[in-house]
């Protein structure tokens, strides 16, 4: 699929998780406060955490997005009807003449977007959506993960990177790279310097 003999690299790519993704991968000891997945109207990517919708509901939101979303139905048909998993993410970047991509949150931006987020809850939400994730690329060679890392403290979030990057590192990866969403102040892990 290489270009002109240089493969495509899309470093910001999104994933479509599913909305059960924290009944499934959190920590038993949260399941009762973990996000909730919305399916308000097709490809919802929206939450309830703590009794609160994100992005907060409003009149506009719901009256620009549904006819959107409704429209494209044929568009994500296949995808959906695998339930956005990994073969259907590699069918869209085949469609798309991608050869590697980095793997986003879509839902999971949402998910820690709060100030006052219990930092074990915040801890269980990163790892519950990074564990999913691990799941999720393994489906291909050619998908790499960012994971997240909750906003807390330097230091806290020094510690969860290094318990974080040696669980991938020893799965699958050799080395990580950081960025962040500044909007959320949700810290991702990139995976993108070669496999084991």
């Amino acid at each position: 699929m290489a270009k002109d003999g240089f493969k495509v690299f899309d470093s910001d790519m999104h994933v479509v998780e599913p909305a059960d993704l924290w009944d499934r991968y959190i920590d038993p000891a949260y399941r009762d406060r973990a996000p909730k997945g919305l399916s308000r109207h097709p490809r919802d990517l929206g939450i309830q955490l703590g009794g609160n919708i994100y992005p907060a509901e409003n009149h506009s939101y719901t009256n620009a997005i549904t006819p959107i979303m409704t429209r494209q139905m044929d568009v994500y048909s296949a995808s959906e009807a695998q339930n956005w998993n990994s073969d259907s993410q590699v069918t869209a970047m085949d469609n798309e003449g991608i050869d590697l991509a980095v793997m986003f949150p879509s839902r999971g931006l949402f998910s820690l977007g709060r100030d006052d987020i219990e930092p074990g809850l915040a801890t269980a939400i990163s790892r519950g959506y990074n564990d999913w994730l691990s799941d999720f690329c393994s489906g291909s060679d050619r998908l790499f993960g960012a994971g997240m890392i909750p906003p807390m403290t330097w230091a806290e979030r020094s510690k969860r990177l290094r318990e974080w990057s040696g669980n991938w590192a020893s799965r699958r990866y050799s080395s990580a790279q950081i960025s962040s969403t500044v909007a959320t102040g949700t810290i991702h892990i990139t995976t993108l310097y070669g496999r084991k």
